[in-house]
């Protein structure tokens, strides 16, 4: 089982597989409608974009249909197409990933984005969700982590790291 986004990185490619389950699987396509979950992956980072790919190409109702490295490449696929989930890391090379969703926001209003990031704070997740942000999950998650983020928020639904969720109980505790 891959632990890490960089073990999805280093394991070996598995393109197809999961769409071919789907296809093959008819309680598959009954789970999921028969639908694909179609997700922008913006990092610059290109191990954590093979890593992301690696980890939905496992499953039957989600694909990667698009990766950017930076912001402007971002907007391009924004323009070019329709994402049901955007997964959009904050540091970025040519500025704020928190600044291009509210961009992402004002193009694409229906559009989901989970913010992918290496801050564990409670106060950037904050910021994100008051932004429009549907989700929050740190890259030293575990890999199941960014399946049921992408499910649940392309369902409509919030998701928070269960780590900055614990955060947020401590915070409001004291």
């Amino acid at each position: 089982m891959l632990k890490s986004l960089s073990d999805a990185a280093e394991k070996g490619n598995r393109t197809g597989e999961a769409r071919l389950r789907l296809i093959q699987n008819p309680l598959a396509r009954k789970m999921t409608g028969g639908n694909m979950i179609r997700v922008l992956v913006v990092d610059d980072h290109q191990i954590v974009r093979r890593g992301v790919r690696q980890i939905l190409d496992e499953e039957a109702d989600m694909e990667v249909g698009g990766e950017a490295s930076n912001i402007a490449e971002l907007m391009e696929r924004i323009e070019q197409a329709q994402w049901d989930v955007i997964l959009l890391d904050v540091s970025l090379p040519d500025g704020n990933g928190l600044e291009a969703l509210k961009d992402i926001k004002l193009m694409r209003p229906d559009t989901k984005v989970i913010i992918l990031s290496m801050h564990d704070e409670g106060q950037y997740a904050i910021h994100a969700l008051r932004e429009g942000a549907k989700g929050y999950i740190t890259k030293g998650g575990a890999v199941e982590e960014v399946v049921q983020a992408i499910r649940k928020v392309s369902r409509g639904l919030r998701y928070v790291s269960p780590s900055l969720a614990e955060k947020f109980f401590e915070a409001y505790e004291e």
